[in-house]
């Protein structure tokens, strides 16, 4: 058998520019990156607070939210902000994620909380 001859092929690298990452924290000054991450942990403790207490008063002085409180969709939802949030300010606090992932994984809490809310 004869051996083909392959032609010679050059593979260049093209250059698409420089990365732009298109989540919202990469786009921000690290100024207002350092004081969000620092209030991201303020907010996750208030949220974490306020879940608690407004699930305890909505079944003091609304009995009918006692009666749809056992829905497993309404406790979970309750139980997911709760966690979420404690999650939140272990992960500012221990700092494992760098600050501008942080505000990312914040901002998409922010919007489960919003359903959560819509739900209730």
């Amino acid at each position: 058998m004869r051996a083909q001859a392959q032609p010679a092929v050059k593979m260049q690298r093209v250059s698409s520019g420089e990365f732009t990452c298109p989540l919202t924290a990469y786009c921000l000054p690290a100024e207002i990156v350092d004081r969000a991450a620092n209030g991201l942990g303020w907010i996750s403790l208030i949220c974490a607070v306020t879940a608690v207490a407004l699930t305890l008063i909505e079944h003091v002085f609304q009995p009918e939210f006692a009666a749809a409180w056992t829905h497993p969709v309404l406790r979970l939802a309750s139980l997911g902000v709760f966690l979420m949030s404690i999650a939140l300010i272990v992960l500012q606090r221990a700092g494992c994620l760098s600050k501008r992932r942080l505000i990312d994984l914040g901002m998409s809490f922010s919007g489960g909380d919003r359903l959560r809310v819509r739900s209730v």
